[in-house]
C-alpha cells in the first residue's frame, strides 16, 4: 500500500493492482482507503497507532476495597471508577461470588435509645389521653414513591435492609371518628 502511496495512485486502483498480485480477499478497500489516508496526513510508519483499550481483567483486590466502600452502587458506577466496561465489572463480580439483590423496605432504624423513648411516650400518653381517646379507624396514607437499590452482596447473605429516606413528610394521617 505504502508503494501505492508513492507512486500516486488513488484507493480504488491501489485495492484493485494489490488484489491482482494476492487473492481478493486480502485486502477491501475500506483497509486500503484507511492506510492512503493516514500516508496522506504525513504518518508514514506502516504499524497501527496505540489505542487505549479498556483491560479486560480487573484488579480483584480492588474491586473487593470499592465493595466495602459501598455496595450499593450501580455497576456502570462502579465500572467508570475502576476505568474498566460494565460487563467486565458484573462478570468479575458474579466471579468473586457476589449478587446483586435488592434490599427491604423498612420505615427507619431505631436504636436502643429510640425504642425505649417510644415506650416511654406510648405510656406516658396511655394514661393521660389515649384511654379516654375511641377510634373507628385510622391509616397513614404514603404519597411519594422512594426508590430502593441493588447491592452487591455474598450471594448466601442477605442484602441489608434501607430505611425510608424523608418518608416522615410524605404521608397523611387519616382518622374516622
Amino acid at each position: 500500500m505504502f508503494y501505492e502511496f508513492r507512486i500516486g495512485k488513488n484507493d480504488i486502483d491501489a485495492t484493485r493492482s494489490i488484489q491482482e498480485v494476492y487473492s481478493n480477499d486480502i485486502l477491501n478497500a475500506k483497509k486500503c482507503q484507511r492506510w492512503l489516508n493516514k500516508f496522506r496526513t504525513g504518518d508514514c510508519s506502516l504499524t497501527d497507532a496505540v489505542r487505549t483499550v479498556r483491560p479486560l481483567e480487573i484488579d480483584n483486590d480492588l474491586l473487593l476495597t470499592t465493595l466495602e466502600e459501598t455496595c450499593a452502587v450501580t455497576v456502570e458506577d462502579r465500572a467508570q471508577k475502576l476505568k474498566s466496561s460494565p460487563s467486565t465489572v458484573h462478570r468479575e463480580l458474579q466471579q468473586l461470588g457476589r449478587a446483586s439483590k435488592l434490599r427491604k423496605w423498612i420505615p427507619h432504624e431505631l436504636s436502643a435509645d429510640n425504642l425505649r423513648e417510644r415506650v416511654d411516650t406510648y405510656t406516658s400518653l396511655q394514661s393521660q389521653f389515649l384511654n379516654h381517646l375511641v377510634t373507628e379507624d385510622e391509616r397513614w396514607v404514603h404519597y411519594q414513591n422512594v426508590k430502593r437499590r441493588r447491592q452487591w452482596v455474598s450471594a448466601k447473605e442477605p442484602a441489608t435492609p434501607q430505611s425510608k429516606a424523608n418518608l416522615h413528610s410524605k404521608k397523611v394521617f387519616l382518622s374516622v371518628w
